[in-house]
């Protein structure tokens, strides 16, 4: 027998090849992997310099080019809108009809249009048609630095700083909104705002709907407000200056024709008689001289354009517009309108219920936002957190650890309970606005409808704030914000309310130019319409009780009609409605709707600067377990509130090896065995650039890949943490078996990768050392779905912030349409909940996203069997809403934890 004199080749040295060839193939690598330090060339050898994947930049897509619609280059001239559910926003008010649109304009508005054959049809059967929506204070085509610019004299003009260039408005198109109004940002009075329309234009004069909509000032004092008057009274008496002019030249003008002597047909001189007339003639001539010359020239004053601006607020052609959020800012506010007698429009209004008597019966409009505020997580930069890291990295303890500041779901910061109803149930004329100072932001304009909805305006009223309401305060209701005959065509479909941002859009006409469409867009897009009627529940439950409603989540992302037994805290029974008899207490919920407690895939809850730590890249001896307490942790209580009941508790992100996970429950109990659902649910294996540090090793994703993989084959680094040889053996020991766990299809490997570079390293790792991987992150992944499907247990999915573009929501939705199970995770409820909801708008199932929040969640943390589902053995976690948790109106009505009401 002969014996292979080939040398054995290692999991480590095909999995290194393996990385390598990836590496050559794609011809890319991240900023972090060019450029390899001596040690990382020691360990792993040297490679010539790729270009970094950050440095290419992703293809500009349009729009919607994945299954969620596509940007319309070349509209058709003729277009006709079949079957829609049109709410009108005129006295007509919501009809069943077709729209006929022609020459930019709304020709018809009836039954049974017939399609000319030159015409684009649009089947519009089941969906809802609206006005297009109007942002009434928007920041699009502004840049930051125009921004920045501020004024107390009223003389900027928003359109000299106006870069309608920019591709911004195609997003914005892409979710109904038509028209946007945009005004100088700062200054106590800054100038003219206008009404543009939200279009591709080759000239800002093909955009104005309205140029001079506006002047646009600032309350925030009593100076503020001196300011302001003292421009007003200015232009007031530089209007009197003109008028008294113009009396003047009037007057002249009068005394010259009735001085000036009549015509008198010439006569034969007579003998004598002659003379006498042409004496009486010199005379009447001189005396009219003498009249001419007492009749001064009145003095012209000086042209002041911005004063000419300032007149036609006082003349009632355009409002002041005033931001007031304060008490004494709206009394401020009322007291410039009595004087000056103008038509005032409040910005905010705050504190508006505090002074409702002095509102009640002005004649005063209002543009009302924003309705929530990016939490301060999202309002950093990332090259700013960027540079904080790098400063933490190199002198610990210099900058310590932001804590957690959460940010409520429910209503915005520094927004009182009773805003905005204090000024919608006066029932005025009222717009809704973003508020916010970037440019595509106007695309979140139904996020704001959305938070208006569940703080208890009505959706059909929030409807009319987006159109014609807006159009009112906009002083453009003569063109758009209503469908009627003769009106400008701008419109949107939507398959769902326009209120609910996970209602997806089908098509968008801008001035009768179809530029948006989305043929997948079906209707109707929700399941579960928002309950009116308030549920009824007893504040204790026996310890045997039943719930039932039509309504009911199940495990396959769907609402179905069912019955759920509970007894002492757990769910014994599930039943379809018409099935027989129930034991015990029934509570008829009606057709309120009910899921498992949600599940946040990934998060710190607040303790990152006790589970990170930056010294040495192999932080596997942490647990997030042992840092972690229920009760009195605000993020997890904040959680709790808004229907999640369980997180994946994992450590940062700055280390290759960066910890032990837990899967935690929000109890507020002191009984580790309630609380820990699993302590030790996987290791945190990090490839993304967070982990790379220049002062150690690795520095870049192979140096990434070798380290892993020697702690994979057990060839774990020496920790220096200075304990004791007994307690340094114990760690030892934990950190060996909780690898050793990865090795033998135990615990779960959460694998931090980013990008494709990443994911296909990280794929490899799963692969050779047969790991039970679930990816998290994978935001740049736009292929291999279904290679990370059958590798990979799942994606857990790390939200991108509010101001991402819509491109960054690509690799979810294209997952989610693959069938890769996903689950996410970020820092508060309110994120994840816009998040899934801007996903599911973009094309992601409805079912999918469900799924993602409850059992699919449950599954890809190892924890299917415990919770995430309603169903015979689980514990009675249970959230009661009143719409589908993917609707950013629905609000949690009643939490059931372990079978007993949740005390709010």
């Amino acid at each position: 027998m002969k014996t292979s004199m080939a040398p054995k080749v290692s999991k480590r040295t095909i999995l290194l090849a393996s990385i390598i060839g990836i590496m050559v193939s794609t011809a890319v690598l991240t900023a972090g992997w060019v450029g390899f330090q001596d040690r990382d060339a020691a360990h792993a050898g040297s490679l010539p310099p790729i270009k970094a994947e950050r440095d290419r930049q992703p293809a500009q897509t349009e729009t919607g080019a994945l299954k969620t619609g596509t940007l319309v280059e070349d509209s058709p001239e003729v277009i006709v809108i079949k079957g829609g559910r049109i709410y009108t926003q005129t006295a007509a008010g919501v009809v069943q009809a077709d729209i006929l649109v022609e020459d930019g304009r709304i020709k018809a508005v009836e039954p049974n249009i017939r399609v000319p054959t030159d015409a684009r049809r649009i089947d519009a059967q089941g969906l809802i048609v609206s006005p297009g929506l109007i942002d009434a204070h928007s920041s699009l085509w502004t840049t930051s630095a125009s921004q920045g610019d501020g004024a107390s004299d009223g003389s900027l003009n928003i359109v000299d700083a106006l870069d309608i260039y920019d591709d911004s408005w195609e997003e914005v198109a892409a979710q109904g909104v038509t028209a946007v109004y945009v005004q100088p940002r700062a200054g106590t009075l800054g100038g003219r705002g206008a009404v543009l329309s939200v279009d591709r234009a080759a000239s800002i004069e093909e955009l104005l709907l309205a140029g001079d909509a506006s002047l646009h000032g600032s309350i925030g004092s009593e100076g503020n407000y001196n300011t302001i008057k003292s421009v007003l009274e200015a232009a007031k008496k530089y209007g009197e200056q003109w008028d008294k002019y113009r009396e003047a030249i009037k007057k002249k003008t009068e005394i010259e024709k009735e001085t000036q002597a009549p015509e008198e047909p010439p006569r034969r001189p007579g003998r004598g008689r002659g003379q006498r007339q042409t004496e009486r003639q010199r005379q009447e001539q001189a005396s009219q001289r003498e009249q001419e010359e007492k009749v001064a020239e009145p003095n012209e004053p000086e042209v002041d354009d911005i004063k000419e601006f300032i007149l036609k607020v006082l003349k009632h052609e355009i409002p002041l517009r005033i931001e007031a959020k304060e008490v004494d800012d709206l009394r401020y506010a009322l007291a410039l309108a009595d004087e000056f007698k103008v038509s005032l429009v409040i910005e905010s209004a705050d504190q508006a219920h505090q002074v409702t008597d002095d509102l009640e019966g002005r004649n005063v409009k209002y543009v009302l936002g924003p309705m929530f505020e990016p939490p301060p997580a999202l309002v950093q930069a990332p090259e700013e957190a960027d540079a904080l890291r790098q400063i933490r990295r190199q002198f610990p303890g210099l900058i310590p650890p932001i804590p957690y500041a959460p940010s409520p779901a429910s209503r915005p910061s520094g927004k009182p309970e009773q805003w905005p109803c204090s000024i919608t149930d006066m029932k005025p004329v009222w717009a809704l606005g973003g508020f916010s100072s970037a440019d595509r932001d106007s695309r979140l304009l139904r996020h704001h409808a959305a938070e208006a909805a569940a703080r208890g305006v009505k959706a059909d009223e929030v409807l009319k704030a987006m159109t014609i309401g807006a159009a009112q305060v906009l002083g453009v209701a003569d063109q758009v914000g209503s469908i009627e005959v003769g009106k400008r065509a701008d419109i949107a479909v939507f398959n769902g309310h326009p209120t609910d941002p996970a209602a997806m859009v089908k098509a968008v006409i801008v001035g009768g130019r179809l530029v948006f469409e989305n043929d997948n867009a079906k209707g109707p897009g929700s399941s579960a319409e928002r309950l009116e009627a308030k549920v009824e529940l007893p504040a204790v439950l026996p310890d045997k009780f039943a719930l039932k409603s039509t309504r009911v989540l199940d495990a396959s992302g769907r609402f179905v009609p069912m019955v759920i037994v509970v007894e002492e805290g757990q769910i014994t029974a599930r039943k379809v409605v018409k099935t027989g008899q129930v034991v015990g207490e029934v509570i008829d919920l009606g057709d309120a709707v009910v899921t498992p407690g949600l599940i946040q895939a990934h998060t710190d809850l607040g303790l990152g600067a006790e589970m990170d730590q930056t010294g040495m890249a192999d932080a596997s001896y942490l647990r997030a377990a042992d840092a972690y307490f229920p009760i009195g942790n605000r993020a997890a209580q904040e959680l709790q509130k808004q229907g999640f009941t369980a997180a994946l508790l994992a450590p940062g992100s700055n280390n290759v090896l960066a910890g032990v996970c837990a899967v935690v429950r929000f109890d507020q109990t002191c009984d580790k065995a309630k609380y820990l659902i699993e302590p030790e649910a996987g290791q945190k294996l990090v490839l993304a650039a967070s982990a790379r540090v220049a002062e150690r090793y690795p520095v870049s994703l192979f140096g990434q890949v070798d380290f892993l993989t020697s702690a994979l084959e057990g060839d774990l680094p020496d920790l220096y943490l200075y304990h004791s040889e007994a307690i340094q053996d114990q760690i030892d020991a934990q950190r060996r078996r909780i690898i050793q766990s990865l090795n033998n299809g135990g615990g779960r490997a959460f694998l931090v990768a980013e990008n494709d570079m990443e994911v296909k390293a990280a794929l490899e790792l799963i692969e050779t050392f047969d790991l039970r991987g679930v990816l998290v992150g994978a935001q740049e992944v736009n292929e291999n779905f279904e290679q990370i499907k059958s590798k990979a247990l799942g994606i857990i999915a790390r939200p991108p912030g509010l101001g991402a573009f819509d491109r960054s929501f690509e690799s979810v939705v294209k997952a989610s349409q693959a069938g890769v199970p996903l689950a996410l995770g970020f820092a508060s409820a309110e994120q994840i909940r816009r998040f899934v909801s801007r996903a599911v708008a973009l094309g992601m199932p409805r079912e999918a996203a469900l799924k993602a929040l409850t059992s699919d969640a449950a599954r890809i943390l190892g924890v299917g069997d415990k919770i995430g589902q309603i169903a015979e053995g689980y514990r009675a976690d249970l959230v009661i809403w009143d719409g589908s948790p993917l609707d950013l109106r629905s609000r949690v009505i009643k939490l059931i934890v372990e079978g007993k009401v949740l005390n709010e």
